[in-house]
């Protein structure tokens, strides 16, 4: 006989005692969403999120091993010895690399790999951006043969590729590719051009200091109508909270993560929580430099928003960084999925937004039942009953 087919929550109903969380021993890693989508546009568009094993560190060196033209990086800093070795064949091999390094993260004594390679030939310009005392060279960029385009939330180091929530977008476009160029061409010679528009396609590009980064969230958490996911590192800006708040007080749905060392230096986190807005402080314990290191949103489960950029100001007014806008439902929902393991690692017993009520179809059959037997689904979930 076959069990009737029904719907039952994957997480637990809890109580909403909030605080911070430590991450458990093993997590389940979400590795590689591929965009099927793009494709259609003869483009190409894969995420992933970290922690996922070598896979992120895999796809980074097999770009730059598969460059056939040119390789064009922008780093706050690099700390992967394996990427910079794959750096230093190529350029030996004739290619074109070009690194561009924070250079107050190269003044660190623990950030060796930019003077060696320095050292050894390859062309590395220190970038020292003197807009404000914490200002730097925050992206994570790659171009790779003027089509091919990385970037993210991760650094490139043992931390940022392996150990902390981040995320890291692979991308095929050609138009896409030509912004970052122009982009790389900016910081390399501490120029600010204005904006020229948006490029074809669900992907737009946005830098500061030159545009207004906290102005195209707050302009999508203002016209959000259902639902708002964020994941931030650092989230100081008080106007974007205050939007957050706007948002939940005309009845859109506002979950916050953060983490839980940099909550400890502000009280935005705070002013979302008293005004009825859940927030979840993430403590990632992997190891002692390990952060919940995401930054993004989801609107409306259709506009994702992610990159280098903190919600601070100086990611906002002084830093180099990068935030993707992109419109496309296949996009978020990567992302939204991202945002409940965030969740499920962090939140202990408190209800999952992504997926408290998700339904689960069950198809049993069992040849040694009689009419009016009883089939019993076990596991190791409490949700199962």
């Amino acid at each position: 006989m076959f069990l009737r087919a029904f719907a039952l929550p994957l997480m637990l109903a809890s109580a909403c005692a909030l605080g911070a969380r430590e991450a458990p021993a093993a997590s389940a890693p979400a590795a590689l969403e591929t965009i099927d989508g793009w494709a259609e546009r003869g483009e190409a568009l894969d995420v992933y999120f970290v922690p996922s094993g070598p896979v992120v560190e895999d796809r980074l060196e097999a770009a730059i091993l598969g460059a056939e033209r040119r390789i064009r990086v922008a780093l706050y800093n690099l700390r992967s010895e394996r990427l910079a070795h794959a750096l230093l064949a190529r350029h030996r091999e004739g290619l074109e690399v070009e690194l561009l390094l924070d250079a107050k993260q190269m003044d660190q004594p623990w950030n060796t790999l930019g003077a060696w390679l320095e050292e050894q030939g390859l062309p590395v310009v220190p970038v020292r951006n003197e807009r404000h005392r914490y200002a730097t060279l925050h992206d994570k960029l790659a171009l790779v043969d003027d089509a091919e385009v990385f970037l993210g939330s991760a650094n490139w180091g043992p931390s940022g590729l392996h150990a902390n929530e981040e995320a890291l977008l692979a991308l095929r476009s050609p138009a896409l590719a030509a912004v970052v160029d122009a982009e790389l061409d900016e910081i390399a010679s501490d120029a600010r051009h204005a904006r020229v528009g948006d490029v074809p396609g669900p992907m737009q590009l946005h830098f500061s200091p030159t545009d207004r980064l906290d102005a195209v969230i707050e302009r999508a958490i203002d016209g959000a109508e259902e639902r708002v996911l964020v994941a931030v590192f650092s989230l100081r800006l008080r106007w974007l909270a205050e939007a957050l708040v706007d948002a939940h007080r005309r009845g859109v749905e506002v979950w916050v993560v953060t983490d839980r060392k940099q909550a400890d230096y502000t009280d935005v986190d705070e002013l979302l929580e008293a005004a009825g807005v859940p927030v979840l402080r993430a403590l990632n314990a992997t190891g002692e430099h390990t952060a919940m290191h995401h930054k993004f949103a989801v609107v409306d489960g259709r506009l994702t928003l992610t990159g280098s950029y903190n919600w601070s100001w100086t990611a906002t007014f002084a830093s180099h960084e990068d935030l993707a806008a992109i419109d496309d439902r296949e996009v978020a929902a990567a992302f939204e999925g991202e945002f409940g393991r965030l969740w499920a690692r962090y939140g202990g017993a408190r209800p999952n937004p992504v997926t408290a009520s998700m339904p689960v179809r069950v198809d049993a059959f069992a040849e040694r039942t009689a009419f009016g037997d009883t089939l019993a689904l076990v596991g190791d979930d409490p949700a199962l009953g």
